[in-house]
């Protein structure tokens, strides 16, 4: 199974591919919105998109609500991770159409709990 990781800067996307690893889940690394939107429209289907706040050429609600305005991605689970605290951002974040928000700095526990959630569950693929 795949997971779509869509950060900036990368060190924060290291270390959520290494955590994504750990729970068996294959990471697919885009460091910013266009990227990420390349990597989708080669055909690649993640299970889910974890998504930062600031990315490089445009924000991460910027991406999402391009995203959400696609046919083809309407439906794809999105998890942003922020450090962002601000009920106002959330809020802006759950309007635009991401599935579940994380607080940083997480653990694999809590991101797998998300990702649980969000109906993706590694174990379950690896015995598929």
């Amino acid at each position: 199974m795949k997971v779509l990781v869509v950060m900036d800067p990368c060190d924060e996307r290291t270390s959520l591919t290494c955590s994504l690893a750990e729970l068996g889940i294959e990471p697919v690394e885009a460091g910013g919105a266009d990227a990420a939107l390349a990597v989708l429209e080669a055909g690649e289907e993640p299970a889910a998109l974890l998504l930062g706040w600031n990315l490089s050429g445009r924000d991460g609600i910027e991406l999402l609500e391009r995203l959400r305005s696609d046919v083809r991605w309407q439906a794809l689970p999105v998890l942003l991770v922020t450090g962002a605290e601000d009920l106002a951002r959330v809020t802006k974040a759950l309007e635009a159409g991401v599935s579940e928000y994380l607080l940083q700095p997480l653990d694999s526990e809590s991101l797998l709990e998300k990702l649980l959630l969000l109906g993706v569950d590694p174990d379950y693929r690896k015995a598929a």
